[in-house]
């Protein structure tokens, strides 16, 4: 089987080029905002952790684990986009481009998280204003 792929050039105007850096704006910002959600949840775990083995209520780091193990925060794709319908409470302007178009980048940032965990050394990082190139679908 032969797969055929076409690249085209579109030729937006002063409003279509407005519209595409909002929405990758928001795109970029909900994938930064969700990631560092996450990012504290998971501070906060390791918190709790040494917090229980300095204060002595535990004997070892093993046994800090496997008593808060079901809190460790797990990254979703139920979680993730929970957190991004809650960010769009707080962020008005990530409501601004239509929701599949943050919905997608939540995805992909789901994807990175579940590769990240098979054996991926490369975890999931923050986007930059000027170096993402990744866009939006």
């Amino acid at each position: 089987m032969v797969y055929k792929a076409f690249t085209y050039r579109i030729k937006p105007n002063s409003k279509q080029q407005e519209l595409l850096v909002k929405y990758t704006h928001a795109c970029r910002s909900a994938w930064n905002r969700v990631l560092s959600c996450h990012e504290q949840e998971y501070q906060e775990y390791k918190n709790e952790i040494l917090r229980l083995v300095t204060s002595g209520n535990v004997d070892s780091y093993e046994e800090a684990l496997e008593l808060l193990s079901p809190m460790k925060p797990q990254p979703s794709r139920k979680s993730l986009f929970t957190k991004l319908k809650f960010l769009k409470h707080e962020y008005p302007y990530l409501k601004e481009p239509y929701s599949q178009v943050t919905q997608q980048k939540v995805q992909d940032l789901s994807g990175a998280f579940e590769r990240f965990f098979k054996g991926d050394p490369r975890s999931p990082q923050y986007k930059k204003k000027y170096y993402d190139k990744s866009g939006f679908r």
